[in-house]
């Protein structure tokens, strides 16, 4: 199963070193494939350094993608971190 969802970034200091690795930590948990898109550049959720990459600041919109059996799940945990 697929599913995605768009969110805006809302924390003041966008995404931070401490909300990547708590948002990487949590994606391991998963077996669906997890990807979060940025500026047409799309990583894997699961690398740290991938969503460092990103350098998403506050109000910036981005798309989390889920591909697995546990995507709902995944999306719904996921999605919750990265707000």
């Amino acid at each position: 199963m697929k599913k995605e969802i768009k969110l805006e970034i809302k924390d003041n200091n966008g995404l931070h070193a401490r909300k990547c690795l708590e948002i990487c930590k949590a994606a391991q948990s998963f077996k669906s494939d997890l990807a979060l898109i940025h500026n047409n550049i799309r990583i894997d959720v699961k690398s740290i350094l991938g969503l460092l990459s990103l350098a998403c600041t506050k109000g910036e919109i981005v798309t989390l993608e889920a591909t697995g059996d546990d995507a709902s799940n995944a999306i719904d945990l996921l999605s919750s971190l990265v707000c």
